[in-house]
């Protein structure tokens, strides 16, 4: 039998073909342990670990891609799910940076899979439909929809209840900025 015989058997660890059918709101397998979560870049990449069954986040942040691919073996230990942003194309004309985060999407996957680890690429039109489904939205909303689902259990600058919160009174997004928001909305579609 041939290389390429054998590696046409070979099943992916992956389950994108399910996701491209389904919309996010009817994926009916349930996630049961922690997620990590990556909105990747050409340089640096934003993670999340989340917890679904506490609906918490554990550890967050924006580092440089070898830092990360470096710290997934010590996360690889902590779960066995991965869940990245993909890549689509629509027709627009592209540079070299959109290259280099599609190579990084696929380093990260390779390196999940051959550790054992099962991973699922999530479009941003997933997360648009699963965090603001009914609305046109862009990354404010998003945020926006994001903050609505967690308990405002910190305080703001006025005394307010808060999810973000502040350093005195920190609620459970507190810290979260930038591109770590859209980790946190691919984690939390995943899970749905």
């Amino acid at each position: 039998m041939s290389l390429l015989e054998n590696l046409q058997k070979i099943k992916p660890k992956h389950h994108n073909e399910w996701l491209d059918k389904k919309t996010p709101d009817v994926i009916e397998e349930k996630i049961e342990g922690i997620v990590l979560a990556i909105d990747p870049g050409n340089v640096k990449s934003a993670y999340t670990l989340y917890d679904p069954e506490q609906h918490k986040l554990i550890e967050f942040g924006k580092i440089d891609n070898e830092e990360l691919q470096i710290r997934m073996y010590e996360l690889r230990n902590k779960t066995k799910y991965l869940a990245i942003e993909g890549m689509k194309s629509y027709g627009q004309r592209v540079g070299s940076t959109v290259f280099n985060t599609c190579i990084w999407i696929g380093r990260y996957l390779q390196q999940w899979e051959m550790d054992g680890g099962e991973t699922k690429i999530i479009y941003r039109h997933q997360v648009k439909s699963f965090i603001t489904p009914k609305v046109k939205s862009n990354d404010s909303k998003i945020r926006t929809a994001l903050i609505g689902m967690f308990p405002a259990t910190g305080l703001d600058s006025k005394g307010r209840p808060s999810s973000i919160g502040i350093k005195k009174n920190p609620g459970p997004l507190y810290g979260v900025t930038a591109d770590v928001w859209s980790a946190l909305a691919i984690a939390l579609t995943f899970c749905k």
